[in-house]
């Protein structure tokens, strides 16, 4: 049996880590030329708004946009479709969200591997979250380290 997915969804914190995400998404879309949406979410700050805070997040945006921007070159250079989006707000609610609105039918997110000695610590993380509230597959790309 052969999956196929149409449009998949990357969230991105820009860590060292998402080069192993991006690899493993190249290589999926190039095969079955899936549409990718490149996703990352400015954390916000509590749940009020102000002008204030307006302001700064939208002063992060611009930074975002270059990343996103670098992440999505190796994609358009192979003529494959990717779009690119910078969203406020709390990280996982925002990538349930997103996924639900846009008809995603795969996320692709990285995810710190558990420490067997102390599992409980690391199941909040936002990969494992992803993956319990999206209706839609998630595919955790597993990696060391704290991102």
């Amino acid at each position: 049996m052969t999956l196929q997915f149409q449009h998949v969804l990357v969230p991105l914190d820009f860590s060292q880590a998402n080069t192993e995400l991006l690899n493993v998404v190249y290589t999926m879309v190039s095969e079955n030329h899936a549409r990718v949406t490149l996703l990352h979410v400015i954390e916000a700050i509590g749940d009020e708004t102000d002008e204030e805070l307006d302001e700064f997040y939208a002063s992060l945006e611009p930074a975002a946009r270059g990343k996103l921007g670098s992440a999505a070159q190796r994609f358009v250079d192979a003529g494959l479709a990717v779009e690119q989006q910078v969203v406020t707000g709390r990280r996982m609610p925002s990538i349930v969200q997103y996924a639900m609105e846009q008809g995603i039918d795969l996320i692709v997110v990285g995810s710190r591997r558990l420490d067997l000695a102390n599992p409980q610590v690391g199941i909040g993380n936002l990969g494992y979250q992803v993956s319990m509230f999206c209706q839609c597959p998630v595919l955790l790309l597993k990696h060391e380290g704290n991102a």
